[in-house]
């Protein structure tokens, strides 16, 4: 990994007239040194990066981090009093979107302890993890590749009537690991009949049925980059209710799709969505954003909703997803990633049919 993500974060620091920065959110820390354990603390100047960890990861940092200096600490407190003994700023920014108000409070007292003042800053970070580099978009497609495959398998020969949702879950995630997954970004999401009109429906303990609408929603980590894909099967033969719900899913995502480029604002891609699901009646039962971003986390900038000003630049990785639940039926979800390239989009998520499954 190149240093050159912390000498963008300098020059956004000498910028915003910030002395230093403590980075303390695991996921920004690993975007800007590699690292990627669950115990380390950066600070960063103008001119200077110190990383600290406690005993248990010196020798893993040593090996993980280059061209930026090591220093062993005991605790998040006793570590930022040494670091800031070393560098003397007047201010530092402590990241507010990380940081519980407990935590905030006990990390300003020790800087102006050091007669440093406290500044809250905002997406410091997140906003250089907006665009993913090579690299990055490498990681996610070996991510998408490996959940692609699971999904493969679960249309052929896992979903079934009978299967318990937490076992189809517990199977898809083992496979996932023998492929080659770090682990799940997110609790697996395996939900049938009734339970499938719940957006965020986690595998229970119930029986998969003939007749049953089933969403999965599915994840795999490479390299700390998620994927992040969901589809909807039909046990058996669908009735003309679930067909209709998944055809109008199906038909909004596609004209999501084809408004995607440079210069469209991430609230124009769910407008496009979310009109052709209200043209057809079904508007309230649409839930949620029509997609996130995707990176170091699962859900990430930028927003894909009714508000969201941002304007996509080549480099984002978003997914598109709209969904309709509707309790007496069942719910669909299709959800695809997509990278914005100089040309306009390419669909990350391409190996796997978008038309309804039956099984």
């Amino acid at each position: 990994m190149s240093n050159n993500r912390i000498e963008k974060l300098q020059q956004e620091l000498r910028y915003q007239a910030l002395q230093a920065l403590l980075v303390t959110s695991r996921e920004n820390v690993r975007y800007l040194t590699g690292f990627a354990g669950t115990m380390g603390m950066l600070l960063v100047t103008p001119e200077r990066a110190l990383f600290g960890t406690d005993g248990r990861y010196i020798l893993r940092s040593e090996q993980e981090i280059a061209g930026v200096e090591l220093q062993q600490i005991k605790s998040y407190l006793q570590g930022l009093a040494a670091l800031l003994e070393e560098v003397g700023p007047d201010n530092i920014g402590l990241e507010a979107e990380h940081l519980s108000f407990a935590q905030y409070e006990k990390l300003a007292g020790a800087c102006r302890g050091k007669g440093a003042q406290p500044v809250p800053t905002h997406k410091l970070v997140e906003n250089q993890r907006l665009i993913k580099d090579q690299d990055e978009v490498a990681y996610i497609r070996q991510a998408i590749s490996i959940a692609e495959r699971v999904f493969i398998l679960v249309e052929r020969a896992l979903l079934s009537p009978g299967i318990v949702e937490q076992d189809l879950a517990s199977e898809m995630e083992f496979v996932a690991r023998s492929l080659g997954s770090e682990g799940a970004p997110f609790e697996t999401i395996v939900a049938s009949g009734e339970r499938s009109a719940y957006p965020h429906g986690i595998a229970h303990k119930r029986t998969v049925a003939s007749g049953e609408l089933v969403l999965i929603d599915f994840g795999v980590n490479c390299q700390g980059y998620a994927a992040d894909i969901s589809r909807t099967f039909i046990v058996g033969e669908p009735t003309s209710a679930q067909r209709e719900i998944h055809q109008v899913v199906w038909e909004a995502q596609r004209a999501a799709l084809a408004i995607i480029k440079p210069g469209v604002t991430a609230k124009e891609i769910d407008k496009a969505a979310r009109a052709h699901i209200t043209a057809k009646g079904y508007g309230p039962y649409f839930l949620h954003a029509t997609g996130h971003g995707v990176g170091l986390e699962v859900h990430e900038a930028p927003k894909i909703n009714e508000t969201s000003d941002v304007v996509l630049a080549p480099g984002m990785v978003i997914t598109v997803e709209p969904g309709v639940y509707i309790p007496e039926i069942g719910g669909v979800r299709i959800e695809d990633m997509v990278l914005i390239t100089p040309e306009g989009m390419e669909i990350l998520t391409d190996a796997l049919p978008r038309e309804l499954v039956w099984v």
